[in-house]
């Protein structure tokens, strides 16, 4: 009996994790239209645009972001609006863009954030690739600094 109890609770609890991953897939599919549309935009809707994220991290600014204080790979955000961004790592953060010292990029999908006045860095991993083009061009089109490679990417 207490085998079949076992056995039921991980079926059930595989399941629970198909089915997250399976939301989570469709709703960056979604994200991602989103954020292919902010090429097109003059204005963001006042609900934002969210940039699909597949997890965020906290670093420590003068260690140069590597050393992390927090992560978040199970529900990491990144909204953008017209003045601001929000973002989730273990909680809810924004920032004006004026706020932003450099825009960092690292690998293929690290986008990492700096904040005037702050300890802590923001990275965030993209879930596609392809949108790292779109979200520099967007953020340099609000006067933010762009690091040596994000300005090189951008300027190609």
């Amino acid at each position: 009996m207490e085998m079949i109890l076992i056995t039921a609770a991980n079926i059930i609890i595989v399941l629970v994790v198909l089915a997250i991953m399976l939301l989570r897939r469709r709703g960056s599919q979604s994200d991602h239209q989103q954020l292919e549309r902010l090429q097109n935009l003059q204005i963001i809707p006042p609900e934002g645009i969210n940039v699909p994220i597949s997890h965020s991290f906290s670093g420590i600014k003068p260690l140069g972001g590597v050393f992390g204080v927090s992560r978040n790979n199970l529900n990491p955000r990144l909204i953008l609006y017209d003045d601001r961004l929000e973002y989730r790592v273990i909680l809810k953060g924004i920032k004006r863009y004026g706020d932003i010292e450099q825009v960092k990029i690292r690998g293929g999908r690290q986008v990492q954030f700096a904040f005037y006045g702050s300890l802590l860095t923001l990275s965030v991993w993209l879930t596609n690739a392809e949108d790292r083009l779109t979200l520099l061009k967007f953020l340099r089109s609000r006067g933010i600094n762009l690091d040596e490679k994000a300005r090189a990417l951008v300027n190609d």
